[in-house]
């Protein structure tokens, strides 16, 4: 959503000092620099002014900082412990987001078909035809197949095939493959993971709601409900000490799910 952005407070006092600084100029000696009242120069600040101001690149550079991302980290020595408890192994569970606790990747499930899929008009809009299969919607396990994630529709949401396994910007390379490095680096019983996925931003990406105008409530249902913009994974990696004390560390990363779109 759109949110106007006003003159804002910092941008009203750095007016307010501006016409101080101009009523008393000469009794405030400067310690260097000038103000350049040409035409051209004036005309230029006034431009600046609005371009500051335009609420749509306000949006926009929060929008980048926001995609400034990067991986989990799987090298130990790189991250901060603290004392813990032994790790609980549990299997898949919704509690109320997916979420797993292993000391061992599984074998791996393949996903269900989400209720409506095929419907024909939901699947025109789903899939573009003109843009390549790596671009395409695709079945995205929330916890991943090898972690003990389900198959079903409950561990599903859907997403393009370059935020799911392709792009380095993906669910796999930012995320799960980082998981499962850090299971690997250690022997056998002494490493665990906790891990959890919640949908984070549940708005519709930009380039599917484009597609929704003129279609049916059924179809907007569908998009609304299973294609959200990112989720929140949230991992706390655990390991044993020699001395059979454990430690653990947590780290948080969002995966958008329109990479390439």
């Amino acid at each position: 959503m759109y949110e106007y952005a006003g003159t804002t407070k910092e941008n009203k006092s750095r007016v307010f000092a501006n016409s101080v600084a101009r009523k008393n100029k000469s009794n405030v000696k400067q310690a260097f620099g000038f103000i350049d009242n040409r035409p051209e120069a004036v005309a230029q600040r006034k431009l600046q002014e609005v371009v500051n101001n335009n609420p749509r690149l306000v949006q926009f550079r929060t929008f980048q900082e926001k995609a400034i991302q990067c991986k989990m980290e799987s090298d130990a020595s790189k991250l901060t412990w603290t004392s813990s408890a032994a790790p609980t192994l549990n299997g898949f569970t919704l509690n109320p987001e997916p979420q797993v606790t292993l000391a061992n990747e599984t074998a791996t499930s393949k996903p269900d078909l989400i209720p409506d899929m095929l419907d024909p008009e939901i699947t025109t809009t789903i899939q573009d035809p003109s843009v390549s299969r790596a671009q395409r919607l695709t079945k995205m396990h929330m916890i991943r197949g090898r972690f003990d994630g389900p198959g079903d529709p409950s561990n599903l949401r859907l997403g393009t095939a370059m935020s799911n396994n392709i792009s380095g910007d993906s669910h796999y390379y930012k995320v799960e493959k980082p998981i499962g490095e850090y299971l690997k680096m250690g022997s056998p019983g002494d490493r665990a993971f906790y891990y959890s996925v919640d949908v984070g931003d549940k708005s519709v990406p930009s380039y599917l709601t484009a597609r929704l105008p003129g279609k049916s409530a059924k179809t907007v249902s569908f998009v609304n409900s299973w294609c959200p913009s990112t989720f929140d994974c949230n991992a706390t990696f655990f390991k044993k000490l020699s001395d059979g004390t454990w430690e653990q560390s947590s780290q948080q990363e969002t995966v958008r799910l329109d990479v390439g779109a």
